[in-house]
């Protein structure tokens, strides 16, 4: 489990009680003069030396969190492909290295190292992402989180919520309006009293969206209660639940999208979700050099997608609507162990670690009413016109990574995952008798075992106080995703006999940092996808333009990413109360298809790999006054492996290039701050999706110029 910089040092967290007080406010004040870019070569139980990890830290970024926008939160993190069709932040959507930003399904995503996803195997799409409001910091580790975390090719990408303060009791409120008639209140209460702290805090947000029919009501609520045993033996309880209704315009055409991004041709559909995660966390440290942890943690969700689905291009008919219901039962455990200990002169690291999981997804589609209203009841539920699935999986895995300090300066890290995952799938679907009224049912009931080790190994070499090399080379495994094997959607066929995806990631490069002043990272990057699941556009009987998506070939992607950020000022007079800061971030990718059968993919680019994604800007500062511009661009994109430019469905095309513009600012005077962002500053017209069915399917157009101004509050007791 990762866990935040406060509470991470174990050897400094089970001090003296006497001194625990002095030694939270020392990190707190420490916290507040350095940024954390990236991570530590070991914390907690975790290890990551050898690998390409940063870190957002929320307290040192200008972005608006009300609305958790990912270009904005992200922008200093090289690589990612950030969908923006949902203003409000609800569901992420990122990708990198010519990987599919679709719910930010490649990553393995976590809150406070824990699963936040459906099923992180067999369903790993992130409906509930987070408020920015009440978190510290997140953290990301590229693919070569595989072996301690999770396979999947992405990396992770895990959330930090906020620590609680030294104080007895603080208080922040805080008040977001703006834009699109958009309003977002988030209220926390935190504090310590001897051994025992506490953080909870609650948002609601509102907004009518940039496009008609775009409604969005949503509350998020998290507790964490954390008690210090005694000096060695920590325990924390953590509660997090979110709901919300969102109204879904629909996709556009091109032509539509031409002529204006902001209408809508749909008003009947609805998308909800209800979101609860228990965890309980245990942290034991019986010795100076030994550190356990063990994380305990569930799921009960449910997710209910209602409209009408048919392609863009053909006209709401009224009819009983599409209605897709999922339940999620899921219970984890975790728990790693790490042991330090000499290796001739030089202190080594061993991390071992336990997971099991057992997940359960419940997966229906039928017909609804044919209203308006956001009417989650079927009209057959014992007879549903589509399918019913129970989708049930186990995922017992093993893992260990030892650093080895060769010398000061130079260590090596090898790794291994082992993964044993049992998976059954039980229920029926339904398929039309071509040129009938009638309907045949088909019955599915199948088991896959699969067993199978993953190895990496890492190398860094401290060249200079300036320049750190690393280098490190993980294997990656995805999953059949369970939506791949049935979901009745005319945008979209599926190969019956999709396989499970396997490749590696491999990472070389430079990175280094000087305080405040400036800090780098360079590096080169390799992908490797056997048997990658893509689309391609086909035709069917009546020359109906579909999605075909099936285990098209192997891939491959190659490239640089890059991260440059220098403090003018700071470098000139560290101590100034000014500040001129500049940050460059930028990726070149050659991701193509390779080894391939089919004439028509070989050598053609992957889907959502842009070519370049450039992100820049300007800071500049006074004390508590800050105000930031930044600019983000990406180049073209394809959305099929074909790399078809057009068709009339719009579920299948290109994503043309764009540039995006943001200025925020802030100001903050003793209790009070106040922050002001203005997105999408030139009003540009763009979009970064084609969705394939909801919130679709077709073009979800972005939003143009929005401005949202907040105003909070914090007051904490004196002692």
């Amino acid at each position: 489990m990762i866990q935040h910089a406060a509470a991470q040092d174990i050897d400094s967290m089970f001090t003296a009680e006497d001194t625990m007080q002095s030694t939270i406010d020392e990190v707190t004040i420490q916290a507040e003069k350095m940024k954390e870019i990236r991570l530590k070569s070991v914390e907690g139980t975790v290890i990551f030396e050898g690998k390409k990890t940063e870190v957002v830290d929320l307290s040192k970024i200008q972005a608006n969190t009300a609305t958790n926008n990912g270009r904005q939160i992200f922008n200093r993190i090289a690589g990612l492909n950030v969908w923006e069709n949902d203003a409000a932040g609800m569901q992420s959507g990122i990708g990198a290295r010519g990987l599919n930003p679709n719910r930010s399904a490649e990553f393995n995503i976590r809150q406070n190292g824990y699963d936040i996803t459906a099923d992180a195997i067999g369903y790993p799409d992130a409906y509930y992402t987070p408020p920015s409001e009440g978190l510290d910091k997140i953290q990301i580790v590229r693919g070569a989180a595989s072996l301690q975390f999770g396979t999947q090719f992405g990396g992770l990408i895990n959330y930090i919520m906020h620590q609680p303060v030294a104080k007895k009791f603080q208080l922040t409120a805080q008040i977001t309006g703006g834009s699109f008639a958009t309003v977002s209140s988030f209220t926390a209460i935190e504090g310590t009293c001897k051994k025992l702290s506490y953080y909870a805090y609650y948002q609601y947000k509102h907004t009518n969206g940039w496009r008609s029919n775009s409604t969005l009501n949503a509350h998020t609520a998290f507790a964490n209660l954390s008690y210090q045993i005694n000096k060695k033996i920590n325990i924390a309880v953590e509660f997090t639940h979110q709901n919300y209704l969102m109204q879904q315009p629909g996709g556009l055409t091109d032509n539509q999208f031409n002529q204006n991004p902001r209408q809508s041709t749909r008003e009947r559909n609805w998308f909800s979700i209800q979101w609860n995660i228990p965890s309980v966390k245990l942290e034991y440290q019986p010795k100076n050099n030994i550190r356990w942890n063990t994380i305990l943690f569930g799921l009960i969700g449910s997710r209910n997608a209602l409209g009408f689905l048919s392609f863009a291009n053909r006209n709401d008919d009224l009819r009983n609507r599409d209605l897709i219901k999922d339940q999620y039962k899921n219970f984890g455990l975790e728990s790693r162990l790490l042991y330090q200990y000499k290796l001739g002169k030089q202190l080594s690291s061993l991390s071992v670690g336990v997971r099991y999981f057992k997940g359960y997804t419940g997966k229906q589609q039928g017909l609804g009413n044919n209203a308006y209203d956001a009417n989650f009841d079927y009209l057959h539920p014992d007879n549903l016109e589509n399918s019913d699935y129970d989708f049930n999986s186990h995922n017992l895995a093993f893992s260990a990574e030892n650093i080895f300090k060769i010398t000061p300066k130079l260590s090596i890290t090898p790794g291994v995952r082992a993964e044993f995952l049992l998976t059954n799938v039980d229920g029926y679907y339904k398929n039309a008798v071509e040129f009938s009224s009638d309907t045949l049912r088909y019955t599915d009931n199948q088991k896959r075992k699969r067993i199978f080790p993953l190895f990496g190994v890492g190398i860094t070499y401290k060249a200079h106080y300036l320049a750190e090399i690393y280098a490190n080379i993980s294997q990656n495994y995805r999953g059949i995703n369970y939506t791949d094997l049935r979901i009745v959607n005319p945008s979209v066929r599926i190969d019956p006999n999709l396989q499970d995806e396997k490749g590696f990631n491999a990472d070389i490069g430079l990175r280094g940092k000087n305080g405040e002043k400036f800090n780098y990272d360079v590096n080169f990057f390799a992908l490797y996808y056997n048997k990658k699941v893509g689309s391609i556009q086909q035709f069917d009987s009546t020359f109906t333009i579909y999605r075909y998506k099936t285990n098209l070939s192997n891939s491959r992607s190659l490239g640089v990413e890059s991260f440059a950020e220098v403090d003018i000022v700071k470098c000139i007079n560290e101590n100034s109360d000014f500040g001129a800061s500049l940050f460059s971030n930028f990726t070149y990718t050659n991701a193509i298809y390779i080894k391939s059968p089919n004439k028509q993919i070989l050598k053609k680019q992957v889907e959502f790999s842009p070519q370049f994604i450039f992100r820049g800007g300007v800071g500049f500062k006074y004390k508590t006054f800050a105000i930031n511009w930044q600019i983000s661009y990406i180049s073209k994109q394809f959305t099929d492996a074909t790399n078809a430019t057009y068709a009339s469905t719009a579920v299948i095309g290109s994503i043309p290039a764009y540039y995006v513009m943001d200025v925020t600012t802030s100001y903050t005077y003793k209790w009070f701050k106040f922050s002001c962002s203005i997105n999408n500053l030139s009003n540009n017209k763009y979009f970064t999706r084609r969705a394939e069915s909801y919130p679709g399917p077709g073009i979800i157009p972005s939003d143009g110029i929005g401005v949202f101004g907040t105003l909070a509050f914090k007051w904490h007791t004196k002692n």
